[in-house]
């Protein structure tokens, strides 16, 4: 997954050489996309005879400095899958099968700046994330002429935590690097197989898993829209 970002910034701090200050505003774009092919692979119920997946997802962000450590932003999620394909089941009948996912998801965020030195080089920071995620999917399988729909709707409501590193390379140009250290999740979801309702389901659950082996990598270009100030 390659991740692209681009903050602006509206004004500039030259004289103390930060990259933000009280009363300053930020906006931000990411993305990721990528396309799978899958030929002959053995799965845990079934078999996938070929297959074609696209994913695609965009971030935007923007927040507002009430002073040259914090900021308080929004961040607004949109993500889609399509899967298309043939699977072999356990019964051993061959069906086609058309996946497509979508979803939303709306945060209001937090982030805290630390100095580390008066150079302003390097900076710690957390990043707060307070918002409500909803996911819909659409699975159709053909088999022997029959058509199954399965429509489900999975929604929550998420408090995640992520401390990083950011380093300002030169002017204008920063690399950060974080991860997620916890997680609160409050979920609730339901399915309907041919307009029939079937499963619901209620969870309550908090992640504190710190996996130092994926780490959030981020390339950040700040510039001044308005030029210098005085």
């Amino acid at each position: 997954m390659i991740f692209f970002c681009c903050l602006s910034f509206y004004q500039t701090n030259a004289q103390n050489g930060l990259f933000f200050e009280k009363k300053y505003l930020y906006g931000g774009l990411a993305f990721k996309f990528s396309e799978n092919y899958t030929d002959n692979k053995n799965r845990l119920v079934y078999t996938v005879y070929d297959e074609k997946r696209n994913d695609f997802s965009i971030n935007i962000q923007g927040g507002y400095f009430i002073n040259s450590n914090t900021a308080f932003g929004a961040q607004i999620n949109y993500g889609h899958t399509r899967t298309i394909g043939k699977q072999l089941g356990s019964s051993g009948q061959l069906a086609d099968v058309n996946l497509e996912k979508e979803s939303w998801a709306s945060f209001g965020t937090m982030k805290n700046f630390i100095p580390l030195g008066n150079k302003h080089r390097f900076f710690l920071y957390n990043l707060a994330m307070l918002g409500y995620v909803a996911k819909n999917s659409l699975e159709e399988s053909t088999s022997q002429g029959v058509l199954q729909r399965t429509y489900s709707q999975d929604k929550s409501v998420e408090l995640n935590l992520a401390p990083g590193l950011m380093v300002n390379v030169i002017k204008g140009f920063a690399v950060e690097t974080g991860m997620q250290i916890a997680g609160f999740q409050y979920a609730w979801s339901n399915s309907v197989i041919d307009g029939v309702p079937t499963t619901k389901q209620h969870s309550v659950s908090g992640d504190f898993t710190i996996n130092l082996l994926r780490l959030n990598l981020g390339f950040y270009y700040y510039f001044s829209i308005k030029g210098k100030t005085k």
